[in-house]
């Protein structure tokens, strides 16, 4: 392993699809502080699905963390952090989900996407082979797949599982950190990695999880929300740190240290007082104006207008932006630097929050 030899054990494990299906997928944990959300657009989906179709493995293992045989890896070295970070996620009374025996470090999209086509989220088009016939399939769900079909995805096709037993949580992030460091990651996404389980991050983390939800349910697509919850996350952590100083407008890893080095001589009362106003700005003025800008769409795909009444401190950047799901990300540093939502931005910085 890469980190830490005598901390690592892992093991290779063949699933099928189907008991990847019912013996593994149900109990994988994701944690948000580390490992990205599912996130991955149909063809992506369809692609990786064919090629376990045709008994390839798509790309790395799948790779997670054995929490029974970590607690007791972490036992052996007297890590009392890391015992209570993976008894957390085994016990249903403290995660209030349910009783978990994986932790899930690398392969979340990949498992989404075995667990979305056996649910019929997912349909599939494309050319696979099996044993003796070459299978061609049209724009179909799982449900709809003829038994033969059925079958191969089932118990003929697998999936490769790695599974980490580790003493101290901090060796995943590191993992994680270091199986991403050249994937195309916004710079929140690694700050998250590195830093997720400091309050100030899950406190971000946490808001942004809030407004995706909303999002979501006004029907924007998925793969347009994928990084804006990072770049969210971003403004988020930028309009608490400037409560305290004034800084380059995007939060970097040097100001997330000085936070943590600075942490004994902030005002926690009125930190919180801060972190309100900022959840107020979001969820209270940014959730309203999506809902009514959604509103607008629909009236104006129906009456054949391009033109949209919205609210005139968003309508010219709308227009400079065009009808793109762009908009979305414009929006939110906008209203960001209302100066009547009490932030105490100055209007010199409003450009920069616009950039």
């Amino acid at each position: 392993m890469l980190f830490h030899e005598k901390h690592v054990l892992d093991e290779e494990k063949k699933f099928t699809m189907a008991e990847f299906r019912d013996q593994f997928m149900p109990f994988v944990a994701l944690d948000l502080s580390f490992q990205r959300p599912f996130c991955w657009e149909t063809f992506r989906e369809v692609e990786f699905l064919l090629t376990l179709a045709n008994l390839q493995t798509g790309g790395d293992n799948i790779t997670v963390i054995d929490l029974k045989k970590s607690v007791r890896e972490a036992q052996r070295f007297k890590k009392y952090k890391a015992i209570e970070f993976f008894e957390y996620w085994m016990d249903k009374e403290k995660n209030g989900v349910q009783d978990y025996k994986y932790l899930s470090v690398d392969g979340n999209s990949r498992t989404t996407t075995i667990g979305n086509f056996f649910e019929n989220k997912t349909k599939i088009s494309g050319d696979f082979f099996t044993a003796d016939a070459r299978k061609k399939l049209n724009n179909v769900l799982y449900e709809d797949l003829d038994e033969e079909t059925k079958d191969w995805f089932e118990n003929t096709s697998y999936v490769k599982v790695k599974l980490l037993t580790v003493a101290d949580d901090e060796i995943v992030r590191e993992w994680c950190a270091k199986k991403n460091e050249n994937e195309p990651w916004v710079d929140m996404e690694k700050l998250n990695c590195k830093y997720g389980d400091l309050d100030l991050i899950k406190w971000a983390r946490d808001l942004s999880q809030n407004l995706e939800s909303k999002v979501l349910s006004l029907g924007f697509p998925l793969k347009s929300w994928c990084f804006l919850r990072y770049n969210l996350m971003q403004k988020i952590l930028t309009i608490l740190l400037l409560y305290r100083k004034k800084f380059s407008y995007s939060v970097k890893e040097g100001d997330i240290q000085e936070f943590i080095a600075t942490a004994g001589s902030i005002n926690p009362d009125a930190l919180e007082v801060h972190m309100k106003k900022i959840e107020k700005l979001f969820l209270g003025k940014i959730i309203p104006l999506m809902e009514a800008r959604k509103k607008a769409l629909v009236k104006a795909a129906k009456e054949k207008k391009p033109e949209l009444k919205i609210d005139e401190k968003v309508k010219a950047d709308i227009a400079r932006k065009g009808l793109t799901n762009s908009w979305l990300y414009s929006l939110v540093f906008q209203l960001a630097v209302l100066e009547e939502e009490g932030l105490d931005i100055p209007k010199k910085q409003y450009k920069n929050f616009m950039e």
